[in-house]
């Protein structure tokens, strides 16, 4: 979200939707034109067909409604310090983790006008390691990422609402952190506009150390004034935006390797393809902050509205339900890095322990059997549901 960008990527265009099947959900309003033509692209070849779709039904595997006094510190990680944009070239403002607190079933980051003299603090770089800096700071900020990262084959939802004042940056986005540079902002309001909705890729996709990144601002209602649903759905074979179930922009994987790069949706043939430059394809954690800008002519000033309170009412997480059973009776090897979900039909698990500090999730369609032998572990989590969903 917010870095420091070596090459801006060529203008995004408005395309028509060249006849696709666009896979959109039963809730979708689906605007008249949607910009779907990349920014820069790259040739990749196919040796055989594959099927880039999935068609399950979505299945909720991560919530928090923001109930009780605090976070859960095995889910959030409350942000303390500067941890980017080290020199303050578009933001400056010092993160403090008591400006983020629940109340009334909220999440809630304030955005205060303090001031905080002399404070020393280190910076990771991902090109010199660790730096040690002294700042004075005028504001100070709140900013939480998930514990665990999301990947591809996810849907992400959260009802938000967003402070409204001049100098305020309020941001929800996904970061993959180093060493592999990639983002996704699934929303920003800058530049004292909160009703230009701006959604970013951010990629390095041939790790040269030149970031790119490939840009949609789309022109809405001042979405401060209200609660506003905001949603990325994930996929193998696109990635989209929308805001109130209204798609606002999709970048495809692949798109045909000719003058007009017509998007490739589900089915892919043997041969050439034009490749996303920005597609994403890493683990990421999820991110919530408002930050205040620092250059001269867009910083807070006195008509500013301190403090200011980013809210968000619930967040989501849904992956697809493969419908099939699953019978797992061994050591499953369970990721400490990403979200760890079983979604299916009838799961049965023995076998296994959930050591540490690690986590799974699992879902069953029609019913979830754990063996005498399956056991979580002090300092693990572990969470079953039955959801009907799962079974369609």
């Amino acid at each position: 979200m917010k870095h420091t960008i070596v090459l801006i990527e060529s203008v995004l265009l408005v395309a028509s939707l060249f006849g696709q099947n666009n896979n959109i959900s039963n809730n979708v309003k689906l605007a008249s034109s949607i910009p779907e033509q990349p920014c820069a692209t790259h040739i990749i070849n196919y040796l055989y067909a594959i099927n880039l779709c999935d068609n399950n039904p979505w299945v909720l595997v991560f919530e928090d409604n923001f109930e009780g006094s605090d976070l859960d510190p095995n889910i959030w990680i409350k942000i303390e310090g500067v941890n980017r944009d080290e020199n303050f070239e578009g933001e400056k403002s010092y993160k403090l983790p008591q400006n983020v607190i629940l109340s009334n079933g909220k999440l809630k980051i304030f955005t205060k006008h303090e001031q905080l003299n002399n404070i020393t603090y280190s910076v990771w770089l991902p090109e010199s390691g660790t730096i040690w800096f002294t700042n004075s700071f005028d504001f100070t900020t709140g900013e939480v990422w998930t514990k665990k990262k999301f990947g591809i084959g996810c849907k992400i939802e959260a009802l938000i609402k967003i402070p409204k004042g001049k100098g305020f940056w309020p941001a929800f986005w996904l970061f993959a952190g180093s060493p592999v540079y990639q983002e996704i902002d699934i929303f920003e309001f800058m530049n004292n506009n909160f009703s230009d909705l701006k959604s970013t890729l951010h990629d390095d996709w041939n790790a040269d150390g030149i970031r790119t990144f490939c840009l949609n601002t789309h022109a809405g209602i001042d979405y401060s004034l209200a609660f506003h649903k905001y949603s990325l759905v994930w996929e193998d074979n696109k990635i989209q935006f929308l805001v109130d179930d209204q798609l606002i922009w999709q970048q495809y994987r692949l798109y045909t390797n000719n003058i007009l790069r017509n998007p490739v949706d589900c089915q892919v043939l043997p041969g050439s393809y034009k490749h996303n430059n920005n597609f994403p394809d890493n683990l990421m954690q999820i991110i919530f902050d408002n930050v205040c800008e620092s250059q001269e002519d867009l910083k807070p000033d006195i008509t500013t509205p301190f403090p200011g309170i980013f809210e968000v009412e619930w967040i989501k997480c849904y992956e697809r339900s493969p419908c099939v059973d699953v019978n797992i009776n061994y050591q499953l090897g369970l990721s400490s890095i990403r979200w760890n979900s079983i979604v299916g039909e009838n799961i049965a698990l023995s076998n296994m322990t959930i050591w540490g500090d690690n986590q799974l999730f699992v879902v069953g369609g029609n019913g979830i059997t754990l063996g005498s032998d399956f056991a979580v572990a002090t300092g693990a989590s572990f969470e079953a549901r039955i959801d009907a969903s799962a079974n369609k």
